[in-house]
């Protein structure tokens, strides 16, 4: 009986200790605001080029975004990236 009580305890703390960011039906649903260096990592990993310029924009009806500038095969992509999702916007 001990050992499955300590079996459950270790299975309880474990689903305790998941990332903050947690697959919801295909998307990411992050419990803290993507910092600017987040952000750069999801552009960098998106789109694999140089980041030119990143900047934190606010928006009243949902928070924020970061416009982001990058240099990808003599390329210059300018996008957005949702502050709160981290979601690559048009």
């Amino acid at each position: 009986m001990q050992k499955i009580f300590s079996l459950l305890m270790t299975a309880a703390v474990a689903l305790l200790a998941v990332s903050p960011i947690q697959a919801e039906t295909g998307k990411h649903q992050r419990r803290h605001p993507l910092s600017r260096d987040e952000a750069a990592k999801v552009a960098q990993e998106r789109f694999h080029g140089r980041l030119l310029d990143i900047r934190r924009q606010e928006r009243d009806e949902d928070g924020f975004r970061y416009r982001v500038k990058m240099l990808e095969n003599g390329r210059v992509l300018i996008f957005n990236i949702n502050g709160m999702t981290g979601e690559i916007e048009d």
